[in-house]
């Protein structure tokens, strides 16, 4: 998770306020400022910060560590999923360009959260 937030000078700064905030790296919050991040990338109309993005996050949910893919899984995907009507268009904006893992993850919540 630190070295996704340390992949761009943007998320670099998310994970240093998360810090200041929090004395420590509390992965699922974390994540979800991340996922607010990429939900302002996508409001943005910003398609290259998206797809490094996008490559970041699918690197995380193709982890053999369990308990990455469940941040991934909880405080991305399934909040995504969950969210408001600018997640919701986020989704729609980035579904075509998910990796497997992450189409995995995001097809197997909108069968369970979907509204």
């Amino acid at each position: 998770m630190i070295a996704f937030a340390n992949a761009t000078p943007a998320t670099r700064s998310i994970l240093e306020h998360h810090v200041a905030d929090n004395d420590e790296v509390l992965p699922h919050v974390l994540m979800a400022d991340l996922r607010r991040y990429l939900v302002d990338l996508t409001s943005a109309n910003d398609p290259g910060a998206v797809a490094n993005f996008l490559h970041e996050i699918e690197r995380l949910a193709s982890s053999t560590d369990p308990d990455i893919r469940n941040v991934v899984d909880v405080s991305f995907v399934e909040d995504l999923v969950l969210g408001n009507g600018d997640e919701l268009t986020a989704v729609e904006a980035i579904r075509a360009h998910l990796g497997p893992a992450t189409t995995a993850s995001l097809t197997t919540s909108e069968q369970s959260y979907r509204r």
